[in-house]
């Protein structure tokens, strides 16, 4: 399985419809088929104009938008709060901000010495008694019986809350490079090989993959070749566009 395959081959039938509520937390052969696999893929601060399949035809974004023409797309959509961490929870358990009571982004104690009104130093929001957070689908999945896993950016948190059997992340504020820009491996490149990895060794079992990819999010230095479909084009942010190309 190749990088591509991730976000096209395998998501046909990760995506194609919800877990049977109250089946056996256990896994037979029998039961594999008929409990479907699930690949969560986000992207950070990726705009509607991001996406080719968007009405946007100088974006390339060819593998996104062969997965919008088969699949479904959201033509209304909207973000329950503008900040990464509170929508974050919002996207697993389904509750707004004020519901789930998380309001700021979280950070470790040794990183929050700032005045910044949109931070809060708080370690792990899951065990932090102002918020309520454990009604979400991860959580649930992984108590019947998938095999879950987290690639990426977390941003609720700087440990696994508990219910990830894998957990390749990180809070925020990690660099798109493992090293030196342009001269390492290109981060999300490391988490989709990561993310392949994880579906290969689970492929005879129900499991749960949340992808979370950085990008688009600044520092916008994707790999060079990601600027070439806009070389020539005149397209303003360029930079951002190329950052989002897959």
């Amino acid at each position: 399985m190749n990088r591509r395959d991730l976000l096209w081959g395998t998501l046909g039938a990760a995506m194609a419809s919800g877990a049977a509520h109250g089946q056996s937390t256990t896994a037979s052969s029998d039961s594999v088929s008929a409990q479907p696999n699930f690949v969560f893929i986000l992207f950070d601060k990726c705009r509607r104009d991001a996406i080719g399949a968007y009405g946007r035809p100088d974006v390339h974004t060819p593998n996104i938008d062969r997965l919008a023409s088969n699949g479904v797309r959201f033509d209304n959509c909207y973000a329950p709060q503008a900040l990464c961490g509170p929508c974050r929870a919002s996207i697993i358990t389904g509750e707004y901000p004020h519901k789930h009571g998380m309001r700021k982004n979280t950070y470790p104690y040794d990183r929050s010495r700032s005045t910044n009104v949109y931070h809060e130093a708080i370690p792990d929001p899951f065990g932090d008694p102002r918020f309520d957070l454990w009604d979400n689908f991860p959580h649930f999945l992984n108590a019947a019986g998938y095999r879950t896993a987290h690639i990426g950016k977390w941003h609720l948190g700087e440990g696994n809350p508990g219910f990830f059997d894998v957990w390749k992340s990180f809070n925020s504020q990690l660099r798109h490079w493992v090293g030196e820009a342009h001269q390492s491996p290109y981060r999300p490149h490391v988490h989709t090989d990561l993310g392949i990895e994880f579906i290969e060794q689970n492929a005879d079992r129900p499991f749960f993959l949340y992808q979370s990819y950085y990008p688009p999010h600044r520092p916008h230095d994707p790999p060079k070749q990601f600027f070439e479909p806009y070389r020539g084009k005149n397209v303003e942010h360029e930079e951002y566009y190329a950052s989002e190309s897959t």
